[in-house]
């Protein structure tokens, strides 16, 4: 994630999103200038301040692991200071299950989950 200076007159305070852990989710814009003392709430993956949000999108599903987004921390009450809004993702270890063809011999059956 790249953050960028921001310069904001008197009246507002800046909201910075990060994540929980690199790679598993985005969040954008990567922050917004907000009036002082602005209700935050949420919904879902989004939170609203100011008439302005911050969205988190899970990272795309790979072979090995699927990315889900799961909450905001620092995410409620009101704008009162310079804060970091942080959105937690999480990662599962996909399962997959194997058949063999024994030609027929005896069934064989087994399964594997990655990461394991």
């Amino acid at each position: 994630m790249t953050l960028y200076a921001q310069w904001v007159m008197g009246d507002k305070w800046i909201l910075t999103a990060a994540v929980n852990e690199d790679g598993w989710g985005t969040v954008s814009p990567a922050s917004i200038a907000v009036a002082k003392n602005a209700s935050i709430t949420t919904s879902s993956n989004v939170v609203t301040c100011d008439g302005q949000t911050l969205t988190a999108t899970a990272a795309a599903a790979t072979d090995e692991y699927t990315y889900a987004f799961s909450s905001w921390t620092n995410a409620s009450g009101t704008a009162t200071a310079n804060q970091t809004i942080t959105a937690n993702f999480t990662r599962t270890a996909n399962s997959y299950t194997l058949a063999w063809s024994t030609d027929g011999g005896s069934a064989l059956a087994g399964s594997y989950t990655s990461g394991t």
